[in-house]
């Protein structure tokens, strides 16, 4: 069975809880991701019980030259609809918040806010519009240390290592990320 035969429908009273992604390079950076973080927030089911990271300070990966350092931070928030709904809303965010879409600008140029959808429950899908999980979740420290300090134990579907299992991996060759603030 091919991955984007592999897909779960969610029922309106399921909740689903997603992990999403937040960067942001461009602008006031904590500002930017406190306004992600507040439109996300309104359509979970239950904002109470969201998680969020720490924001972490990151350097520029595969960005142009002299590209800002990164602000990034990972949310755990629960849903009453599809992953699908969700990207859709995420792209609603970046482009009120002046992001331009792929097709609109240079590959990784920087950017006001970055929202990715990391996971979805135990889905596991493959598309042209969402892979998830995120296919380089696993080998990126600026989404596996917030991630890690929130969902220690999480294992992704089809996985049997845990996020710290992978953090560990991450940070022996690598600095631990500087935490900017707490709360945002």
């Amino acid at each position: 069975m091919s991955l984007d035969s592999v897909t779960e429908s969610v029922e309106p009273s399921e909740s689903l809880g997603i992990g999403i992604g937040f960067g942001s390079n461009l602008g006031n950076r904590l500002a930017n991701l406190s306004k992600a973080k507040k439109e996300l927030l309104k359509i979970c089911d239950s904002p109470e019980n969201a998680l969020f990271s720490p924001v972490y300070e990151t350097s520029p990966l595969d960005c142009p030259p002299h590209s800002r350092a990164f602000y990034n931070a990972v949310g755990h928030l629960n849903f009453n609809c599809p992953a699908e709904s969700i990207l859709e809303h995420c792209h609603r965010i970046e482009r009120s918040m002046g992001r331009a879409r792929e097709n609109d600008h240079e590959k990784n140029s920087p950017r006001t806010i970055d929202l990715d959808i990391l996971y979805a429950g135990d889905r596991i899908s493959e598309d042209a519009k969402l892979t998830i999980p995120h296919p380089r979740l696993r080998a990126r420290l600026f989404v596996i240390a917030p991630l890690a300090r929130i969902l220690p134990a999480l294992c992704l579907p089809g996985d049997n290592r845990t996020i710290n299992d992978y953090y560990k991996e991450l940070t022996l060759n690598n600095p631990e990320l500087p935490v900017v603030t707490q709360q945002w």
